[in-house]
């Protein structure tokens, strides 16, 4: 069975049931925004309902500002990022499904290594056997300030706009500057004969930590590991495959190398066969 890998994103807490989308945060923290109406970022989030992705509007924006609009985006991101880590430490929005998948799974683990890309610790708020989890983009319970949460875009939006090489005030908002947790991301990545993604979009503000790995395994440099890539449905899955394409990695390729690589759709419910099959065959 050999060592295994689990990494969350936000899929995997929406799937315990959890208020912790961007939209959710919006729809409970809008008055926040409304005396920045105003500014024209703001402006376009609210008019346009961006708030459902909201780092890949920022990333638009990073590739767009003109220097007389950094401050304003800069101000805008903190403001996100502070207003966020408020958000996600209601306890109200955290009821629990017990019977997803995403339970199952967190009620199997043992010694598995865990990478997260979430805020919160599922298992000290469902109240589970706690283990060690490496956030890749900070920890809620660890916030004292907003910087704590890591919110932004990908290293690559400096060779899309050369401000970005300069502005202090725009370099803070990629969110693999000075973070040292993608070394450690990609160490265990290494190591780990199973790796599982469970509900994360693999989007281009993402693709430093997944880039690297994904390229790897195309190139024939990664063999002999199995993926699971747990989402919740079809639609998602074509979601995943569009996100790839903006960083330049082929789903097909992918399915073509030698590593294996599985699919797990988890509206199908926790007893669909695909799903008991990962359960059983990867040792947690």
């Amino acid at each position: 069975m050999g060592k295994t890998l689990i990494v969350l994103g936000n899929g995997f807490d929406l799937d315990l049931g959890w208020k912790t989308s961007y939209s959710d945060f919006y729809k409970a923290k809008q008055q926040k925004f409304v005396f920045l109406n105003g500014m024209s970022y703001v402006h376009k989030m609210i008019t346009e309902g961006h708030w459902y992705n909201l780092e890949g509007y920022l990333r638009e924006c990073m590739r767009e500002v003109p220097s007389e609009k950094v401050e304003e985006l800069n101000y805008f991101w903190i403001l996100c990022r502070n207003t966020i880590g408020d958000y996600l430490s209601q306890h109200n929005i955290y009821t629990t499904i017990t019977d997803s998948c995403a339970y199952r799974l967190l009620s199997k683990i043992s010694s598995s290594d865990i990478v997260s890309f979430n805020y919160t610790n599922p298992f000290d708020i469902i109240g589970l056997n706690n283990h060690n989890i490496l956030y890749v983009h900070g920890c809620l319970k660890k916030r004292l300030t907003g910087a704590e949460i890591k919110l932004g875009v990908d290293s690559a939006v400096r060779s899309l706009n050369e401000l970005t090489a300069s502005e202090d005030k725009l370099k803070c908002i990629i969110k693999t500057e000075e973070n040292h947790n993608i070394d450690k991301f990609l160490v265990l990545s290494k190591i780990a004969d199973n790796i599982i993604i469970y509900g994360h979009s693999l989007g281009i503000t993402d693709s430093d930590y997944f880039k690297p790995i994904l390229k790897g395994i195309i190139e024939n440099r990664v063999v002999n590991k199995t993926i699971y890539i747990v989402t919740y449905n079809e639609s998602s899955l074509q979601c995943i495959k569009d996100n790839l394409l903006e960083y330049g990695i082929s789903y097909s390729d992918l399915l073509l190398s030698n590593v294996n690589i599985k699919t797990v759709f988890t509206s199908r419910g926790k007893d669909d066969l695909d799903f008991c099959n990962m359960i059983n065959n990867v040792e947690f």
